[in-house]
């Protein structure tokens, strides 16, 4: 935060719960940092992720976690966190997940979810 603010902009925090502009939701995720956060999207029935979930294979490949050697030194207790979370998430019934890293999947976003949290476990 404080480099965004070092470069000009106007940047702010924010916490799980919190209303976000545009009427989105932070929900916290944190398993590969304690700030990592989804955006509830309830408008668009979407979630937004940033790097706790991919496209594996490229832009429309299946969901997989990121690759092991960007998640830190216990990738196997960080996927379990992010599984947690993704159970989570999967609770809000998203139709999309927009992903940072690949196409979005769009209109099966829940059950995508709820398969791929059951093939990890």
């Amino acid at each position: 935060m404080d480099e965004v603010r070092a470069g000009g902009l106007d940047a702010r925090g924010y916490a799980p719960g919190d209303e976000l502009p545009g009427g989105m939701t932070a929900v916290e995720v944190g398993a590969i940092s304690a700030d990592e956060m989804a955006l509830h999207v309830p408008w668009f029935a979407a979630v937004a992720f940033a790097d706790g979930l991919v496209r594996d294979g490229g832009a429309d490949g299946p969901l997989a976690f990121v690759p092991d050697s960007l998640i830190g030194d216990d990738p196997e207790g960080v996927k379990r966190g992010l599984l947690d979370a993704f159970e989570r998430l999967a609770a809000l019934e998203p139709r999309h997940l927009l992903l940072a890293h690949g196409h979005p999947v769009v209109g099966n976003g829940e059950r995508a979810l709820r398969d791929f949290v059951a093939a990890q476990r």
